[in-house]
């Protein structure tokens, strides 16, 4: 009996998703769907995110021109090249996110 019962249920559940795949979805007569609707929110999203990455590159580079500045009067060669790497790091931020913003 329990096979049975085994058996009848996955020929329901067969025929079931067979009608489920078999019918037919109706759209509208336009082809062209209009998808903006639905993608102007990640959009900006997307371009808040990139706005404060290149704010926070911007700040990183300010902070790294004034501890570059310092140890240049400082004389200190380790800083030197300590905060003229923290520079390029800083302008690296803000060229991706600027880069990204542009291709996107």
């Amino acid at each position: 009996m329990n096979k049975l019962k085994k058996r009848i249920t996955c020929i329901l559940t067969t025929l079931c998703i067979l009608l489920v795949n078999s019918i037919y979805v109706f759209a509208e007569k336009e082809t062209e769907v209009d998808v903006s609707k639905v993608t102007k929110g990640i959009d900006s999203f997307k371009n808040i995110i990139i706005s404060i990455a290149a704010a926070g590159g911007g700040i990183f580079a300010v902070i790294a021109v004034v501890d570059l500045a310092s140890s240049i009067s400082g004389g200190n060669g380790t800083e030197i090249m300590q905060n003229i790497k923290k520079l390029a790091a800083a302008s690296l931020i803000i060229s991706v996110s600027l880069l990204v913003k542009l291709f996107t």
